[in-house]
């Protein structure tokens, strides 16, 4: 402990400098849209605290495998159908999509629209597949 009180005394600079990246990097992440989280903290939201997980992938690709229980918004209509979660806004909400790559915009509207307790799967549904977890076909 003493060396590294030492090393921050000697080094504040990069001290400073690491901190401020650091504090750069979380607000970044809080301003993606809701926290990124595994695969097994999904499941466990799901099984313990009853998490809505909504599928922004088109409807054909939604067919073709999803999360059991999922609930499919396709990205390009999410804007207009926000109020269609009106009734799940006391839940968590677990946002995924093929990659990852919508889930952060989608969970911004969200946040705006005032739901709290917004997440992202990390990696979409592809990491849910790589994973070996189950999908349901409709």
């Amino acid at each position: 402990m003493l060396q590294l009180i030492e090393f921050i005394g000697n080094h504040w600079l990069l001290s400073g400098a690491f901190t401020a990246t650091l504090i750069l990097l979380i607000t970044n992440e809080l301003k993606r849209g809701g926290r990124s989280i595994s695969c097994q903290e999904l499941v466990h939201l799901m099984n313990r605290e009853k998490a809505v997980v909504i599928d922004l992938r088109p409807a054909k690709e939604f067919s073709q495998g999803h999360i059991q229980g999922a609930i499919n918004i396709p990205y390009t209509q999410f804007q207009d159908r926000i109020s269609d979660l009106e009734k799940h806004r006391q839940k968590p909400i677990v946002l995924t999509c093929k990659l990852g790559q919508h889930s952060g915009g989608a969970g911004n509207s969200l946040r705006k629209a005032g739901f709290l307790n917004i997440s992202r799967l990390s990696g979409g549904l592809n990491n849910w597949q790589l994973s070996n977890l189950p999908v349901v076909k409709s």
